[in-house]
């Protein structure tokens, strides 16, 4: 059996395009908060309590994680090979300290912009349910690989704007978030033949 390729290591200009990439995401949440007048900063509580509480929150997301990587019936398997197919070329490279980095980044700006002013900003004008439905589509859309991409982000971001408001602690959704990535992140180092990858030219 051949032995599988090395990881090319990432190289420092992608390195420093993905910080940017962050810098920039978390310089328009600060804007658009100042512009709205709000505080996400002062939403984040970070204790052992909402440690514990966020890894809780993850751990739904995780058991959806499972299925994705074990079960090929109700599309299952056909979106684990569309993602693996798209994000691999980019993160199969990712050392551990990478993959952590990338989760933290990820989790903290990510859920800053969107839950901590977006969802916020909105629900202040047309209540919560009509701002999870708006704050979530934009979400879903900026993760738009494919189609049912989209929409199982625009679900894990309903579920997080929930937690973000059922607990007024934005550092819950930061760290179920964050923990989820890292999950998904160690699951596309993994080999298509460790994850039983279905034949797509099979019904």
């Amino acid at each position: 059996m051949d032995e599988p390729a090395p990881r090319q290591p990432i190289s420092l200009t992608a390195r420093l395009a993905v910080l940017a990439f962050y810098a920039a995401l978390t310089a328009l949440a600060s804007f658009l908060a100042r512009l709205a007048h709000l505080h996400p900063w002062s939403n984040i509580h970070l204790h052992p309590h909402a440690l514990a509480l966020g890894l809780l929150t993850a751990s739904p997301l995780a058991a959806w994680l499972v299925l994705v990587l074990t079960l090929n019936g109700f599309g299952f398997g056909h979106l684990r090979r569309a993602t693996l197919d798209l994000l691999r070329p980019f993160f199969s490279s990712l050392t551990t300290l990478d993959l952590l980095s990338l989760s933290l980044l990820a989790g903290f700006v990510e859920e800053l912009l969107f839950r901590g002013v977006l969802q916020p900003w909105a629900a202040s004008r047309w209540g919560l349910p009509t701002a999870l439905l708006a704050t979530n589509l934009l979400f879903a859309a900026a993760h738009a690989l494919t189609p049912s991409y989209a929409a199982v982000a625009f679900l894990i971001g309903s579920y997080l704007g929930a937690a973000s408001a059922l607990t007024g602690n934005l550092a819950i959704p930061i760290i179920a978030h964050a923990a989820y990535d890292a999950l998904a992140l160690a699951a596309l180092r993994r080999t298509p033949q460790n994850l039983d990858l279905p034949d797509p030219t099979r019904p």
